[in-house]
């Protein structure tokens, strides 16, 4: 029960996550179509219409990422991010914050943590391992049985019609040769079958294969041979123009997109332009009978009881009563054309206005940044952020000392993440401040901090900065405590110049040695790219946010499924894994080996992982993950859980997919 619920809820976010989107975008599609039909409703023929009508079934069927240097969302933000907004939930709270450069990580230090229930809240962690259905989860299984209703409605309509159908008659031998007649006026290859009903009131065409005309015994009766003959056509066009076949389509996009008021809307208008675009045709084929075609649906209208609803599955003369007026008239005011169906001007025209109105998605500008080969970033400007970094550092590292608590935190965002290891993730500023009350109250002071081939990454108003520290703290008895870390900083540039730390996270190394000595701590450092990317970070809820959160989801349930050799296609190959406690790993054949080695002693029973912060721009974006890992002791046959962080650095490829550069990850276990 706990896979079904976890599954749910992973489903569900992605479904909210799409569904959310394509609420935005297909609405502004219907309103600008709607507005499109009704301002050339009587300079256009109907089966042009009609075709800029189907382009709401293409955006259904589509990626509302998809994305096409014509489409209005290269050019302009689209909405979409807004119905995410409305519609997920935030993942955690905005105050979210990073370790103080003050971190405590080993065992004499651990009296400087905030105590661990308290940020177990902070970080939307329950305390307990039971898992429950969260409102995406709760919207993806209403979903779901909403669809099963609907799609058990359709059954028993289907089922009813073929039971009408079974218990229909053979046409009399005069209409048959009418049929045939008719069918070779339309140029419609192939066999249609007539029968005869009493259970309908309108002529109708069933199946999409092997179509049936079913037309009312009464009308077969009553009506003369050219009435008949123009019901004939009009079905017969319908069943030329592919109409079943769009009509099915309708339905089972009308059932997938059930919470989607327009687009209910959208099939209604759909199936009005329709009628009138089959009417276009009929008239065609019936040359100068126009009077006799009009009359024709005077008396079918007349003599119709059952509106044939969604979901029938069935093409009619006459969808509504009220629409008949309007067809009419629209017959009487246009002239006849003398080609049916579209021409070459009326299909350019539609793939051009779905080349402009289809993809929504601001897609992606293509810079030299992008392809392999980062134009890398001047030595001079490396070196003025390593010294701004540097001095933002120095001067948070005096003020702590000198017991200014507010300045020792001028360096960090409101929203800061701290991760660190053996220690629950820090989330906002506030949790900064109240582990640096409690510090500053012991009495604790930073001796050193000395920091070596630091790397650096501008990525617009990012700046990632990779690479090995060692720090080193005094107690109020004269003790010190040197720590050695692997570190990665992102920083932000503020719109006053300055920087601020987005993201502090670090792994301890297992080096012994000398404060000032790193030993072979170097062989142990993160090689980064240098490049400068002229882009700022995405606002919140933007679409490329949800990209790199489906990823994620992904990328775990790979891991939880048994199929981890597989996640190595979210890795780029010259990957890096850094893990507390175990060596660096470079390039995805060390990746595979150690994929291969854990296979052989897989315990795992639960991987449970929360994303609580996406951030970025188009070129670099990182993900920060809280997880669990429910891991089986193979020798007692017990279960239990390992709580962690990480971070996942997602880097925009050539061909414009996501992998993972960095994966920083940490065991929250009490070293």
């Amino acid at each position: 029960m706990e896979t079904i619920v976890m599954n749910l809820n992973q489903w569900g976010d992605r479904l909210v996550g799409h569904a959310g989107a394509m609420l935005v975008q297909a609405s502004l599609l219907i309103a600008l179509l709607w507005l499109l039909d009704c301002i050339l409703y009587r300079h256009l023929r109907a089966s042009l219409r009609y075709g800029l009508w189907m382009l709401v079934l293409v955006k259904l069927l589509v990626s509302p990422q998809w994305s096409l240097p014509t489409g209005i969302g290269h050019w302009i933000n689209p909405p979409t991010s807004l119905a995410l907004s409305v519609l997920s939930p935030p993942e955690s709270s905005p105050a979210q914050a990073p370790p103080s450069v003050i971190a405590p990580a080993s065992t004499e230090e651990q009296a400087l943590d905030v105590p661990a229930k308290d940020i177990l809240q902070q970080a939307a962690i329950p305390t307990d391992r039971h898992t429950v259905l969260t409102l995406h989860g709760r919207f993806g299984l209403g979903w779901l049985i909403m669809c099963g209703v609907l799609l058990l409605g359709l059954i028993v309509r289907t089922f009813s019609l073929a039971r009408i159908l079974h218990r229909s008659q053979t046409a009399t031998a005069e209409l048959c040769t009418c049929l045939d007649r008719a069918q070779r006026e339309v140029a419609l290859a192939g066999h249609v079958e007539l029968r005869l009903t009493d259970e309908l009131s309108s002529p109708v065409v069933c199946r999409v294969w092997k179509p049936v005309i079913l037309m009312p015994q009464h009308l077969a009766d009553t009506l003369p041979e050219e009435k008949q003959r123009a019901i004939l056509i009009h079905e017969l066009c319908h069943i030329k123009r592919l109409d079943p076949w769009v009509n099915l389509a309708q339905t089972l996009l009308q059932v997938i997109y059930l919470y989607h008021p327009l687009v209910w809307w959208a099939n209604t208008c759909i199936r009005r332009v329709r009628e009138q675009a089959v009417d276009e045709m009929a008239l065609v084929y019936l040359k100068d009978q126009r009077q006799c075609y009009s009359h024709t649906l005077i008396d079918v209208a007349q003599a119709m009881a059952l509106r044939t609803h969604f979901g029938m599955g069935l093409i009619g003369v006459s969808e509504t009563k009220t629409q008949l007026n309007e067809r009419i008239k629209l017959m009487l005011y246009r002239p006849i054309s003398k080609h049916a169906g579209l021409n070459l001007w009326g299909l350019l025209a539609i793939l051009a206005t779905g080349s402009i109105l289809l993809p929504m998605s601001p897609g992606h500008r293509v810079t030299a940044a992008e392809v392999p080969g980062f134009t890398a970033s001047s030595q001079q400007e490396q070196s003025e952020l390593i010294t701004q970094i540097q001095d933002t550092e120095s001067d948070m590292i005096t003020a702590f000392n000198e017991g200014h608590l507010e300045d020792s935190l001028q360096g960090y965002c409101d929203d800061v993440i701290q991760l660190s290891p053996g220690f629950t993730a820090r989330i906002g500023k506030d949790s900064a401040k109240a582990d640096r009350q409690i510090s500053m109250a012991q009495g604790i002071q930073i001796s050193s901090l000395t920091k070596r081939d630091q790397q650096i990454w501008v990525s617009g108003d990012l700046i990632y900065a990779i690479g090995p520290y060692a720090m080193t703290l005094e107690t109020p008895d004269a003790h010190l405590v040197t720590q050695f870390r692997n570190a990665i900083t992102i920083w932000q540039r503020q719109a006053n110049g300055s920087l601020q730390v987005k993201i502090e996270a670090f792994n301890m190394s297992t080096t012994p040695g000398n404060p000032m000595t790193y030993g072979d701590l170097s062989d142990n450092i993160l090689e980064l790219q240098c490049c400068t990317e002229d882009c700022d970070t995405l606002p919140d809820g933007h679409p490329l946010y949800q990209t790199i959160r489906d990823l994620e989801e992904e990328f775990h349930r790979l891991f939880y499924t048994g199929q981890r050799m597989k996640s190595l296609d979210y890795y780029t190959e010259n990957l890096q894994l850094c893990c507390t406690g175990s060596e660096l790993l470079r390039g995805k054949p060390a990746m595979r080996d150690m994929l291969i080695k854990t296979a052989e002693q897989d315990n795992l029973v639960n991987l449970d992982v929360k994303t609580i912060e996406v951030q970025g721009n188009e070129h670099l974006i990182y993900a920060v993950n809280l997880f669990n890992w429910t891991m089986e002791n193979q020798v007692s046959g017990q279960n239990f859980t390992i709580p962690g962080k990480g971070i996942h650095v997602w880097q925009k490829q050539a061909d414009g997919s996501w992998k993972i550069l960095y994966d920083l990850n940490s065991p929250d276990l009490k070293l």
